[in-house]
């Protein structure tokens, strides 16, 4: 049986990132191997820790991101050292979208480690930020040229999210692999009963038009923009729609503010964190993914596996797209947005068809297997040294 250790950058929320390491974890071949699960923030949710535990998972809290960023990537690369030196793993699988994280944590590993993973679930957005400095914007083509060259794969969920953080050049590397997000597309189905069960749960009509957003209310995920997007529909007369808000806040009301400015409080549900997300999707009619940056969002499948109309940013990948109703438009266009939304809305498709044809899509857990051979079942010492 290999040990693998997976290392993960963020807080334990249910995210994307957690969902993929989720349920590699939970459809890997069973006996072949044992996973140790490092998270280096803290864990936000503890009902959602217990049953990642249940895959069997040993957990490790790091609890290390409150910390200033000099003294977190010192404690990371100790933390990381030790766990290398006393725990005989044979793999070390990265989990995240920030150079630092990948580079301390190879750095760690040094040679101890046959196999190391550095496995990108995000856009670096350093040259996009505002409050980023030069001194940023150095490091990062060292540290990619470090990665492209120190990791046995450098991985990623989309090409957009392999160029990010390992650059270009590593699109013709032999390291270079894709790993597609995937979903139990059984939970996804489009089931009618569910459906109307879920809009009597809220008191909402067969006649209402349900938009959504799934994922933490944060200003990347931009739900704000959904918002607005409300509000500039009821202002060309649609009022009889509501926007459904699921996942937890993280701008302490920041939004039902904004809903309460512009008298669409009640246009707007804030559902919070939710375990039946999939139930959730069934009751909406059309998902929104404004986001400012995504890698390849696992929601935006799960929505798709739905038989969900989607409008989704387009900063978002085309790779995201399995369906055949999806736009990708500009959020800097609200008018296009809306005028999408109406479209959506007069169309006239077979739902169930359409959950239908996507999940007969590659992106079911079943393909994990494979994907988990790709990267754990390789000779490394065959492996060629490649400088990139």
């Amino acid at each position: 049986m290999k040990k693998i250790l997976l290392i993960h950058a963020c807080d334990l929320v249910r995210g994307g990132a957690e969902k993929f390491m989720e349920l590699w974890i939970k459809n890997a071949p069973s006996k072949a191997y044992e996973f140790t699960w490092y998270c280096m923030g803290e864990v936000s949710d503890e009902a959602y820790l217990n049953e990642i535990k249940q895959t069997g998972v040993t957990f490790i809290e790091g609890n290390i991101r409150k910390c200033g960023r000099m003294a977190r990537a010192i404690r990371l690369y100790r933390e990381i050292n030790k766990l290398i030196r006393n725990g005989g793993f044979e793999i070390v699988h990265i989990n995240s979208g920030s150079p630092l994280v990948e580079c301390i944590s190879i750095m760690a590993t040094a040679e101890k480690v046959p196999i190391k993973i550095a496995h990108s679930h995000s856009l670096v957005d350093v040259y996009r930020t505002p409050t980023t400095n030069v001194i940023c914007k150095i490091l990062l083509p060292i540290a990619q040229a470090y990665l492209r060259n120190s990791a046995t794969f450098c991985v990623a969920c989309s090409t957009e999210a392999g160029m990010s953080l390992f650059g270009k050049k590593i699109l013709h590397s032999s390291k270079w692999k894709i790993i597609q997000n995937t979903i139990d597309t059984s939970k996804f189905r489009f089931n009618e009963s569910t459906r109307n069960n879920y809009r009597q749960k809220l008191s909402i009509s067969s006649n209402t038009l349900v938009l959504g957003c799934v994922g933490l209310v944060n200003e990347n995920k931009n739900q704000i923009f959904a918002i607005d997007i409300v509000n500039a529909l009821k202002k060309e007369g649609v009022h009889n729609i509501k926007l459904i808000l699921i996942g937890i806040d993280m701008l302490d009301g920041k939004l039902q503010k904004e809903a309460d400015k512009m008298d669409i409080s009640n246009q707007v549900i804030f559902l919070g964190k939710s375990n039946c997300v999939e139930n959730w999707l069934q009751a909406l009619d059309i998902f929104l993914m404004p986001s400012k940056s995504e890698g390849l969002p696992i929601s935006a499948l799960e929505a798709q596996a739905a038989g969900l109309p989607c409008v989704l940013s387009d900063r978002i990948s085309r790779e995201t797209q399995f369906g055949e109703n999806v736009e990708f438009v500009s959020i800097e266009n609200i008018a296009l947005w809306v005028d999408i939304i109406k479209k959506f809305n007069k169309m006239e498709y077979k739902r169930e068809k359409e959950s239908r044809f996507v999940c007969q899509k590659e992106i079911d857990v079943s393909q994990i297997p494979k994907y988990i051979e790709s990267l754990y079942e390789v000779d490394s010492k065959n492996e060629k040294t490649e400088n990139i």
